[in-house]
């Protein structure tokens, strides 16, 4: 067994990702054997052993510390940090859907089926049987849609909220988008409620 020991100041975030790491070190043809990728903390300092099974050739040793050199921890590299980002602000727009939307002062849902029956009915309001009873959220309440007009402001309430939800969080992820550095992502605040 050859260990190779690096220390965190040999990365340029001067920390790691080990399981990042090592796909990183396995993706160069040379370099696949490697064992493992340990992290060592002593009561002086912080290094990182990399374990190969045998030693490595002196050009195989030069491909490993460009690996090292050019490695990201998760924290700091810019494509995770936004991927996380845009997990964030779809999560906020789903509970935001999740709640609903109102109308007439009543909260109605507007989950994916409710969206679809909204605008079927929208599409069919000419042809359909009035009344029609919509139901709240919360089943307290009952909508009477009495002709098309009716319909058109249910639906058009619905759609005027999704698409609000839809491009305020599509403002956010431009914003994400358009960020250079970790710092600028980090700065990137959903301010939806």
């Amino acid at each position: 067994m050859e260990i190779y020991e690096y220390e965190l100041s040999d990365f340029i975030d001067h920390d790691l990702n080990s399981d990042r790491l090592i796909l990183e070190i396995k993706a160069v043809p040379a370099l696949v054997d490697v064992v493992f990728v340990t992290r060592i903390k002593t009561t002086s300092h912080v290094h990182v052993d990399i374990g190969y099974p045998t030693a490595l050739s002196g050009g195989d040793k030069l491909l490993l510390d460009g690996v090292i050199a050019a490695h990201r921890d998760s924290a700091h590299w810019l494509p995770d940090v936004k991927q996380a980002k845009f997990k964030a602000i779809d999560a906020k727009t789903d509970a935001m859907v999740a709640r609903g939307f109102t109308y007439q002062g009543v909260v109605y849902e507007l989950y994916l089926e409710a969206q679809i029956r909204l605008l079927s009915m929208l599409v069919l309001k000419d042809n359909l049987p009035y009344p029609i009873l919509y139901n709240s959220k919360d089943d307290s309440t009952v909508l009477d849609l009495n002709g098309p007009n009716d319909v058109i402001g249910l639906a058009f309430a619905a759609i005027g909220s999704i698409k609000w939800i839809l491009d305020s969080g599509t403002a956010q992820k431009s914003a994400v988008r358009a960020a250079t550095t970790v710092e600028e992502v980090n700065a990137v605040v959903d301010p939806r409620q």
